[in-house]
């Protein structure tokens, strides 16, 4: 478990570091940020399903801490993502209404998993039907990502209702 969390903390150092970096070297902020944070979620949605299909114990728990340390990723992501379009003087009600949302799935996917749980009666399978559903979803959510962040887009928007100034 501390070997899954280093790594977890040492993706989210890094994915800051090389987002920022893609960012200053001309990189358009919607693919440093947001086509970096939507591919993130795709791969940790892989490696959910991937968990599952493994044959190794080994391959099946690298999969899971893959999949844990990509979705941890996204964190200094979509703050970055955040301020390059909200005001500055909303910038903290802004962040604190997107943690509130996103850490809405603290209650949703242990319900969903417990629910896939209890359907098979306790047996693996449910665990495994739970990661496969929850892997699915997520690719589709990585996915929606790269369609609709555009950060470049929402800020003009933002600015030609005369949001960007309050």
């Amino acid at each position: 478990m501390a070997l899954a969390w280093t790594i977890e903390s040492a993706c989210v150092v890094i994915a800051g570091w090389y987002s920022t970096r893609l960012a200053m070297n001309g990189t358009s902020i919607r693919v440093a940020r947001g086509y970096f944070a939507a591919g993130a979620i795709c791969l940790a949605g892989v490696a959910l399903v991937f968990s599952v299909a493994l044959p190794s114990t080994f391959a099946r728990v690298s999969m899971l801490i893959l999949a844990f340390s990509a979705a941890q990723m996204i964190w200094p992501l979509l703050f970055a993502l955040l301020s390059e379009i909200s005001p500055a003087s909303r910038r903290g009600a802004v962040t604190s209404i997107f943690t509130a949302l996103f850490t809405t799935a603290g209650l949703v996917v242990p319900a969903l998993m417990g629910y896939f749980v209890q359907v098979s009666n306790g047996s693996v399978q449910g665990y495994y039907n739970g990661l496969l559903y929850l892997g699915g979803l997520t690719v589709i959510g990585g996915l929606l990502g790269f369609w609709l962040i555009n950060p470049e887009s929402d800020r003009s928007r933002l600015e030609i209702k005369g949001l960007q100034q309050a």
